[in-house]
């Protein structure tokens, strides 16, 4: 196989240094290098990162045994490890770098678990929804389209759900924030429905521009992204407030 065919993962870390990984995987006790390197592919598995092994396993299973140890050799010239037979082991100053690297991980999933909490979603759509009217209105009102019109009014709406969502879950109140969010959304798709039907009899040629189109798409992947968010933490969290407001 050339260079060419070579599997992504090594393509896309070439130049990269793994003592940092490779300090955290000592961080429990010495291994060999073979140990190591099953760490990075149980690890890889577990991420998707090595789809492609079964394609192109004894060439990428060769690049990573090469990589790894590459790098500890990296380890040993810098004093973060010492070898012992066939074993590898941190020293001092090898612990410190794995517990800087392990302090950034856990600080990053922290944040992940306070982004996975249902007030953070309700937190986090309410800004979404007020920056999207924020940009629907004025593009809305430019063109004088109702589509578009009724769309910023929803997403204002929407911000209202999420204020309502919010003092659902803080006040253990989600059936009745449920219904009333059912109830804004028949308020809504009411009021678009009679809008639809007046424009058959009332008709009017909207001035789009690219403005106009700008704040449709940035709208569209925007709630496609909250759709995503809130439901998975509705499912995830129970909270039907939450998978509701998806909806």
């Amino acid at each position: 196989m050339t260079k060419q065919e070579a599997p992504r993962w090594h393509r896309s870390r070439q130049s990269q240094d793994l003592a940092d990984m490779i300090a955290i995987c000592l961080s429990d006790g010495p291994r060999t290098a073979s140990q190591i390197e099953e760490q990075f592919l149980v690890f890889g598995r577990r991420l998707g990162m090595f789809a492609e092994l079964h394609e192109h396993e004894a060439a990428a299973r060769g690049e990573l045994t090469h990589d790894v140890q590459t790098d500890l050799d990296k380890m040993l010239q810098r004093g973060w490890v010492v070898r012992q037979g066939e074993l590898y082991e941190l020293t001092a100053l090898g612990r410190a770098e794995a517990g800087n690297k392990l302090d950034g991980l856990r600080k990053v999933g922290t944040w992940a678990r306070r982004l996975l909490r249902p007030e953070a979603v309700s937190q986090v759509s309410l800004v979404a929804h007020l920056g999207l009217a924020a940009l629907k209105l004025p593009a809305a009102m430019m063109s004088g389209s109702v589509g578009l019109l009724n769309d910023a009014t929803d997403t204002l709406l929407d911000g209202l759900s999420s204020l309502l969502v919010y003092a659902g879950l803080r006040l253990d109140k989600e059936r009745a924030v449920n219904a009333v969010l059912v109830l804004v959304m028949l308020v809504t798709g009411g009021f678009t429905f009679y809008e639809a039907v007046r424009r058959l009899f009332v008709p009017f040629e909207p001035d789009v521009d690219g403005f106009t189109f700008a704040a449709t798409i940035v709208s569209a992947l925007v709630c496609a992204g909250l759709w995503s968010y809130q439901r998975y933490v509705g499912l995830r969290s129970g909270s039907v407030a939450l998978i509701t407001q998806s909806v």
